[in-house]
Order: structure tokens, then C-alpha cells, then sequence
């Protein structure tokens, strides 16, 4: 999940996005629209959020220790360039 922004008719928006498979094609599923940028920003919603997604981070990398989360992250970040590399292009 991640948080991706729009502009439609000059105005932006924010939304909580995942990607899903759909067959040989990766979709984004908008999971909630948050609002508009400007007001999240001016109403401080927007720190409010990021602040509750480095909270949960943070408990993660207190729980398992933060050296041995960023080798787990790594680790899996490469296998999956690798499983990448190497499938076959349909």
C-alpha cells in the first residue's frame, strides 16, 4: 500500500493505493480517497498520516531490531529483482 497523488482539473487529491495481478497486468486498487492535498496539508491531516505510517514502521524495526529489518528488506528487495530478471516476456 501507498499513498499516490492526482491532479484532475487542477486540483490534487490523495489516495491510499494498492497494486493487484489482474492475468499478465499489475492494477491500482484505490483503496480510500484521503481528500484534497491543499486541505489535508492546511488542516495538518496530512502530517497525522504520514506520522502514523512511520509509527508502524518504527514498531516493526523495534520488535525485530532495525539492522536486521533493513538486511530482511534488502534480501527480499533483491530476490525479487531477480525473480524479475528472470521471467520470460510474453
Amino acid at each position: 500500500m501507498f499513498v499516490r497523488g492526482r491532479t484532475a482539473r487542477d486540483h490534487s487529491y490523495l489516495y491510499l493505493v494498492e497494486n493487484e495481478r489482474d492475468g499478465a497486468r499489475v492494477r491500482q486498487r484505490i483503496i480510500r480517497a484521503l481528500g484534497h492535498k491543499d486541505v489535508l496539508l492546511a488542516s495538518g491531516e496530512l502530517d497525522r498520516l504520514a506520522a502514523s505510517l512511520v509509527r508502524h514502521c518504527g514498531w516493526l524495526a523495534d520488535r525485530v531490531g532495525r539492522k536486521l529489518l533493513l538486511m530482511v528488506s534488502i534480501a527480499w528487495y533483491s530476490l525479487a529483482n531477480l525473480l524479475a530478471g528472470l521471467t520470460p516476456i510474453f
